[in-house]
């Protein structure tokens, strides 16, 4: 009833669908690790503006997993327990988002005196 042809556009639809949603849902897994304020950030910063953030790990911050996060080229400031401060670009921000132990990351805001 259908010619072989459909079935192969219909199987190409399939796949092409099914890879374009693999790579949205790995974007979706970074994006949960961002709060609204930092994606706000990363969406209207240029691509060499330093951002600075506060991060969450899933583990206390060793030697060696300040190690794999300055390997992203970040700049790790503080370090207390599983928090740690960094200053970074947006394409780091991502790399650093990337990384298995990273749990949360929000936009560092400086805060101005009241007076």
């Amino acid at each position: 009833m259908f010619s072989p042809l459909f079935y192969l556009l219909c199987t190409l639809l399939v796949v092409a669908c099914a890879s374009s949603q693999s790579g949205s849902t790995e974007e979706a897994k970074l994006n949960k690790k961002l709060d609204a304020p930092l994606r706000q950030k990363l969406a209207s910063a240029g691509a060499d503006e330093t951002i600075r953030v506060f991060g969450k790990c899933s583990r206390f911050i060793t030697d060696d997993i300040r190690k794999s996060i300055e390997a992203t080229g970040i700049t790790a400031g503080s370090v207390i327990g599983d928090i740690f401060t960094a200053s970074c670009s947006a394409k780091q921000i991502r790399q650093l988002a990337a990384l298995d132990f990273v749990t949360q990351l929000q936009l560092s805001m400086e805060s101005k005196p009241l007076h």
